[in-house]
């Protein structure tokens, strides 16, 4: 999303051609990372191949997350083709909604729930705000349910 809303905006002030390629070149430096500690995760062979390269521009914050959480219990053969299909077929919110879905701690699902449950409300609420609330609210929330589970977890049941 960067890369593109920094097009939008060099495009719309008549910034060149090299302007812009050299823009969203520094701004996707930031995924690097990502790509790097990717691409052994999917790579079904040894040595450099293309497809690699078509592979690391589906590479987002959320996706890498999701590889990450998933990959290593799948698979070697198969995760190519689920980044893929994750990385092509959905955007940005679902790989946000699953990868807090497949997350192992209670704080991260409340937060979901929360979330889900008061968004829309809140967003009726005030269209320019509800969404900061909303998340920030429900996932100060959601962690606060999972200290507090983990605390009644460890004192064992009350009498």
């Amino acid at each position: 999303m960067p890369p593109l809303m920094a097009f939008v905006e060099i495009f719309a002030a008549g910034g060149g051609p090299w302007l812009i390629f050299a823009t969203i070149a520094i701004i996707n430096l930031r995924t690097l990372p990502m790509i790097v500690s990717t691409i052994p995760l999917i790579r079904t062979g040894h040595g450099f191949r293309w497809s690699q390269l078509v592979w690391a521009q589906l590479v987002s914050p959320t996706s890498w997350v999701q590889i990450n959480v998933v990959g290593p219990a799948m698979p070697v053969d198969k995760r190519t083709l689920y980044f893929a299909g994750f990385g092509l077929l959905f955007l940005t919110p679902m790989f946000v909604l699953l990868a807090m879905a497949t997350a192992p701690k209670f704080s991260s699902q409340a937060s979901l729930v929360l979330g889900c449950l008061a968004l829309p409300a809140l967003m009726a609420w005030d269209p320019q705000i509800g969404m900061v609330v909303g998340g920030v609210g429900a996932g100060t929330i959601g962690f606060f349910m999972g200290r507090l589970k983990h605390a009644n977890h460890l004192d064992g049941p009350r009498s």
